[in-house]
């Protein structure tokens, strides 16, 4: 399938199916965004960050490893109604600060967990929890998949189209790699390698600062990419997330 279709977003009237605002790269759309060049295929999640029953933010992902954040601003016109540009690009999809390699096509057919975050004694913010993985084809060798955690520091903050524009999105190399148990305090979040052939095709789950997820790693008996084959390996993952460290050590082994 080609990774440039279906990359729009569409909001439309659940009444009428009546088009009443769109973002994308051409220029016939009302916000028009140069890099949403990549599929879509997750879910948009729609967050209300004041409580007003009103929806205010979006985030969502593409195929190309890219993170999109939306501020909707409620009450006014379409053309001024949602601003918003690129939150992070994890895989090989342009703006990369150098040559990517073939090990870093990760791609994302999920929505981020967005759960709001808060220690004690510190700001909150919003925690964005996904994981790459190839929808397409479940046997893709030679992308090192990830699990990421980021965070938007600023979740009540609703941007201009300018801000949006001028701000730099979050890379792989801005991320702690939790396996080397660095500090994440400073940082925009963590990531996690996973094995070989491992991916993460489901969303993951927030609770009580605990993200939960599972990966799928295709056997031999799954050369059609199916999910079904008897000698696949599926895994649950139980971690903290502002540490990135094991929530639940069920072998005892740290």
């Amino acid at each position: 399938d080609s990774s440039a279709a279906g990359n729009h977003l569409f909001m439309l009237d659940a009444a009428s199916g009546r088009v009443l605002w769109r973002a994308g790269a051409d220029s016939d759309s009302d916000l028009t965004l140069a890099h949403m060049t990549q599929g879509i295929a997750a879910r948009v999640a729609a967050l209300d960050t004041d409580g007003d029953g009103f929806a205010d933010r979006l985030y969502t992902a593409d195929v190309g490893g890219r993170i999109w954040r939306f501020d909707i601003w409620n009450g006014k016109a379409r053309d001024k109604l949602i601003t918003g540009g690129m939150f992070a690009t994890l895989g090989t999809a342009e703006p990369l600060p150098s040559s990517p390699a073939a090990a870093d096509a990760r791609r994302f057919f999920i929505a981020p967990d967005a759960v709001l975050m808060q220690q004690r004694g510190q700001g909150a913010w919003y925690n964005l929890a996904l994981g790459s993985g190839d929808g397409d084809d479940l046997r893709a060798a030679g992308v090192v998949n990830r699990f990421y955690s980021l965070r938007d520091r600023k979740p009540f903050e609703r941007r201009s189209q300018a801000e949006y524009d001028s701000a730099a999105p979050v890379i792989d190399a801005d991320l702690t790699d939790i396996a080397a148990r660095e500090p994440v305090d400073d940082s925009p979040g963590w990531k996690l390698d996973l094995a070989a052939g491992e991916a993460v095709v489901s969303e993951s789950v927030t609770a009580n600062g605990v993200a939960m997820f599972t990966t799928h790693t295709a056997g031999a008996g799954s050369a059609d990419g199916s999910l079904c084959a008897t000698d696949d390996t599926n895994r649950v993952y139980v971690v903290r997330v502002d540490t990135g460290a094991a929530a639940l050590d069920l072998n005892n082994d740290a």
